[in-house]
């Protein structure tokens, strides 16, 4: 899946959300990386940032919360 995406040097953000979450919720990327400039709050779920490469990235993002784990394959494509 896609994110929306970025503007080489502008600022970008994204919230990611979680349906019926339960307790306290934790994101983290497991495989690969965010585009450079650009970071994950973990608490939160927001990426936001100015990305300073135009490239493709992609990542696999997990989220943890009092009902489990799940996961999922992304990617953030950073325009010129």
């Amino acid at each position: 899946m896609s994110l929306p995406n970025a503007k080489l040097s502008e600022s970008y953000s994204e919230s990611l959300s979680v349906i019926k979450e339960q307790g306290r919720v934790t994101w983290t990327i497991e495989v690969g990386q965010l585009p450079n400039g650009l970071n994950l709050d973990s608490r939160f779920g927001t990426i936001s940032g100015s990305p300073i490469t135009s490239n493709t990235e992609f990542f696999t993002l997990s989220v943890t919360d009092g009902r489990g784990r799940d996961q999922a394959e992304l990617s953030i494509d950073v325009d010129d």
